[in-house]
């Protein structure tokens, strides 16, 4: 046994504790070694062992939480044109919607609006605006039957609060839900300029209701002054921005509204005095309530 080469002991301890792994892994079920792995482990003697034990050291000790890809998992399907490599099971989209409609091959651009409209409809009105007038007659159809949907879901919850607000006028938190889908379908894009115009007469009305019971509401002032600054109806405005800067002094959302009144209004004396009123009061200003000062500032004209 002395006499033995040393070439030979080398190759079969490796190739003994190769066997002894593999024992282990039959047993328990588990490898933490990929097959790419066992080639380089199998056919260098020793050192392929050290390398595998520095693979399994490392994945113990935590230090590599990326998940396992095997590349033969990885394929480019037939949709090359607007998918990057991925696995078969997570089918990632990277086209934004916007630019789905106007892919070249109808089939794409079919699958990719339709699983993601049915998906969140909603959340993507401005997109099927566009979609119903594509040449696609398929991308076309589901866009208009799907906006007509949305349309008559939001007039069928409508006419439920309605009615169930005229049964009980006193209920505060079914007239806050109204006027939350209200200002919702308001602002959806859905509808024409009288249709607009006709919403936000309704949305007035229940807006004084809620504020005849709760005068003090900030954020009902608030909305009440953007839909009535909307209505251009600029006397009520001033009125509600005084009361907004008299009660909420250190508020930014007080003084962004009432400077977008006076410039909106184009009333030269009450935009100097918010200016006046912003420059010595203690506001604490948020990123989001500076650049929106900032931009009712630059956008001033008398």
């Amino acid at each position: 046994m002395t006499n033995l080469n040393p070439l030979v002991l080398i190759l079969a301890l490796h190739f003994g504790l190769i066997l002894a792994y593999l024992g282990i892994c039959l047993l328990t079920g588990r490898t933490c070694l990929r097959r790419e792995h066992l080639f380089p482990i199998v056919l260098i003697p020793i050192f392929g062992l050290l390398i595998g034990l520095g693979i399994l050291i490392s994945q113990w000790a935590g230090r590599t939480n990326k998940q396992s890809v095997d590349m033969e998992d990885m394929h480019l399907g037939g949709d090359i044109y607007w998918r990057s490599l991925q696995k078969p099971q997570k089918n990632i989209e990277v086209v934004p919607l916007e630019e789905a409609i106007h892919l070249d091959d109808f089939s794409i651009r079919r699958r990719i609006l339709l699983n993601a409209l049915f998906a969140d409809p909603y959340k993507h009105i401005q997109v099927l605006m566009v979609a119903r007038h594509n040449e696609d007659a398929e991308t076309a159809h589901y866009a208009a039957t799907t906006i007509e949907k949305i349309q008559r879901d939001f007039q069928m919850e409508i006419q439920r609060y309605a009615a169930y607000l005229k049964q009980h006028p006193n209920d505060m938190q079914i007239l806050t839900a109204y006027i939350s889908v209200l200002e919702k379908y308001i602002h959806s894009g859905l509808l024409g300029k009288q249709m607009v115009e006709r919403q936000r007469r309704i949305l007035q009305q229940l807006l004084d209701q809620k504020l005849l019971n709760h005068p003090n509401d900030k954020p009902m002032l608030l909305k009440k002054l953007r839909n009535n600054l909307a209505l251009k109806e600029y006397g009520s405005c001033l009125e509600i921005s005084h009361k907004l800067v008299t009660g909420w002094p250190s508020d930014e959302d007080s003084w962004i509204e009432s400077l977008r009144t006076s410039v909106e209004a184009k009333d030269q004396m009450l935009f100097d005095e918010v200016v006046a009123g912003i420059e010595n009061s203690d506001i604490v200003w948020s990123k989001q309530g500076r650049d929106q000062m900032q931009y009712w500032l630059e956008g001033s004209s008398f």
